[in-house]
Order: C-alpha cells, then structure tokens, then sequence
C-alpha cells in the first residue's frame, strides 16, 4: 500500500466522521434539565431512606434499652401503646417514597422509647432512694423528679409532644439520680476518712509485714474506690471503701491476735522458766550439791 493510498484513506475517514456528527441533532435544553432533576430526586430518595434506616436503627436501640431497665414491666400499657405505635409507623413507611413525613414520624417513635427507658430508670432511683431514706439529701431534687416524672408518665396514652416527653423523664431521672450521688458521696467521704485512719493503725502495728498479701488485697480495693470517687462515681467508690475497710479490720484483728497469742506463749514461758528457777533454788536448798571435791558448797 503507497504512501499516497494512506493519505486518502486517512481523509475519507475523517470526513465520513465529520458529516456523522453533524447530522445528530443538538439536545434540548429542557432534556437536560429533566435528567438533572432525575438525578437529583434519585440522590435525594437515598439520602431519605439512609437517614430512616439511621433512625430505625436507634429505634430498635433505643427498645432493648428500655426492656433492659424494665420498662415493659413498669409500665406495660404505654410499653404496648409506644409498640403499637411502632408497628403503625412501620405500615406508614410502606406507602410511598421515603420522605420528610417518614423521618419525623420515626423520630416520635424514638423519642417515645427513649422517655419510657428515662421515666423506668427514674422509677428505680425514686425507689432506691426512699428505700435508703435519702430523700433528706436534697428535698428540692426530690420534689423535681415526683413532679417531671408524673408529667411524662400522662404523655404516653395522649396528645403529647414527644420531644417534651422523653426531656421531662430524663429530666425526673436526672433528678433522682442528683440525690443518689449526693447522698453517696457524703457516705463516701464519711467511710475514706474512717478507712484512712484504720490504715494508719494497722501500720502502726506493720501488719503489713505480718500479712502482705491481705494488707496489698485491701490496698487495692481502696485504690479502686480513689478512681472512681475521683471520676464521680461515688456509690462505687462507697462499695469499694467499705470492703477495703472491712478487709483491713479483719486484717488489723487477726494480726492483734497473733501478736497476743506470742505474747501469752512467751509469757508462759517466763513463767515456766521462773518455777524452774524457783525449784532448783529450793531443791538446792534442801539438798545442795556437792562440790567437785566432795564438799557441799
């Protein structure tokens, strides 16, 4: 094949490219901006339907929590009621594209689980703290968790913003739970000065020598209670400074005893060394020995 044949080649090519491309015609502005508005709908129908599977997801969180604390049992009408209205938000879904309607009617449903887990929580601490009779620790507090908890409680079963609800419940549960730690911090404080002046008396003793193991057991149940009295857990911290306490009065006693027991074995044998002594006085006494040359001393 010569040269020139390629050359023609070449351009016939181009020109049959050329007449192809020319003879489409140009698209429509309006065709353009139809598939745009597609495109957009579509990324936006899953942007929906991600952030409702999202919210469907704390939902089922938000359920097991709430069973966790006993909700369903504290409160089993509004428990079956916060469930019905699950199951109808489910049939709601299913109706059309995920839309702003769908996110937000999912949304009541959480806030809804989330005010029984805050209002069972609160339930539980108003009873520990009226069994511990702490109520005297802060009666403002108290008075603050009857008063939210009993206005969450009327929202399950009627026309109530659900947002308002599940905050007065965590509001009653936070009220409660203020008097718990005050109450158990005061406990607290009480129990580390007492266990901190035990500590100085089973040195003073160095039962620590006596016993390393159990004196090191007890230090380490109080270096837990420190930690945690440091991070505001002060129910734990309480626990943890009781036991060590307890730990280190069993420790401080048992060594006592020992001690007394030693005590009592060396003054036995003082005392049997006494009568020994008392005895060979008076056998030499009544027969004294004879010295090496036959003599009595």
């Amino acid at each position: 094949m010569n040269k020139g044949f390629k050359v023609f080649t070449f351009l016939l090519c181009a020109s049959l490219a050329l007449m192809f491309f020319s003879c489409k015609s140009t698209p429509k502005v309006d065709d353009v901006e139809e598939v745009v508005e597609v495109v957009e709908e579509e990324a936006s129908d899953k942007n929906a339907f991600s952030e409702l599977e999202n919210v469907h997801a704390k939902i089922e969180a938000a359920r097991k929590e709430a069973i966790k604390n006993e909700a369903d049992s504290l409160y089993p009408e509004s428990f079956q009621f916060v469930d019905a209205e699950y199951e109808a938000h489910k049939m709601f879904t299913k109706t059309k594209i995920v839309a702003a309607e769908h996110i937000a009617s999912a949304q009541r449903v959480l806030n809804r689980y989330e005010a029984l887990n805050f209002s069972a929580l609160a339930t539980k601490a108003k009873k520990r703290v009226d069994g511990f009779q702490f109520k005297s620790y802060d009666e403002a507090a108290y008075a603050l968790g009857v008063e939210k908890l009993s206005e969450a409680e009327k929202g399950y079963l009627a026309d109530f913003d659900t947002e308002t609800q599940r905050t007065v419940a965590e509001e009653a549960y936070f009220a409660f739970r203020s008097i718990l730690n005050k109450a158990f911090k005061d406990l607290a404080t009480t129990k580390r000065q007492e266990l901190i002046a035990l500590r100085a008396e089973v040195d003073a003793i160095k039962a620590g020598a006596a016993d390393k193991a159990g004196y090191n057991s007890a230090m380490l149940v109080f270096t837990a209670g420190e930690a945690n009295f440091a991070e505001g857990e002060y129910e734990d911290a309480y626990s943890e400074y009781l036991d060590a306490h307890d730990a280190l009065s069993e420790l401080y006693e048992r060594v006592l005893e020992k001690r007394a027991a030693a005590l009592r074995a060396m003054e036995e044998a003082r005392e049997k060394s006494e009568a020994v002594d008392k005895f060979a006085l008076e056998a030499d006494e009544i027969a004294p020995l004879e010295n090496e040359d036959g003599n009595e001393e």
